[in-house]
């Protein structure tokens, strides 16, 4: 796979650089701390299908409608769960042993409102971009060198097809 063009590489490091509070390390760490407490409890892991990062909280979208522990906040719908900014500080800070729960949780782009959106190519089991063909290769790219350098997926193998 091709390294992006400047500007598609820029355009990644952006979004991996963000500025919100809640920082993409902090949300490794919260994912590690919700697999150990997961681990603890002998609860089976959530499936995740999306996030989402805004500067007041983080998303997680699962696949089925479950319950998780403290400091998760469940919304109205059983199937998205929060963790609020202020959750973030009370988070433990030793989970460098515990496995990142899921690897393939990738950064995609913005939303309407700046929030940071992530999809779980593990849920997903493929991904199509459709586009113009030079615009598509910078995507796939930097979708595909992203996790290279990214907390989330360290454990991530990404196959790339054009």
């Amino acid at each position: 796979v091709p390294m992006p063009a400047p500007a598609a590489a820029a355009v990644e490091a952006n979004l991996r650089s963000t500025a919100d509070p809640i920082s993409v390390e902090q949300v490794d760490i919260a994912l590690r701390a919700l697999a150990q407490s997961c681990a603890d409890s002998s609860t089976p892991l959530p499936v995740v299908r999306a996030a989402r990062l805004t500067g007041d909280q983080f998303d997680l979208y699962l696949a089925e409608p479950a319950d998780l522990p403290a400091p998760w906040v469940g919304t109205a719908d059983t199937s998205v769960w929060t963790l609020p900014v202020e959750a973030v500080a009370d988070l433990p800070s030793d989970l460098a042993d515990t496995p990142a729960p899921y690897p393939a949780l990738v950064t995609i782009g913005h939303d309407l409102e700046d929030g940071h959106v992530f999809l779980d190519l593990e849920y997903l089991g493929a991904l199509a971009i459709a586009g113009d063909p030079q615009t598509t290769r910078e995507v796939l790219a930097a979708i595909s060198h992203g996790p290279l350098r990214h907390p989330l997926t360290r454990q991530l193998t990404t196959w790339v097809t054009t």
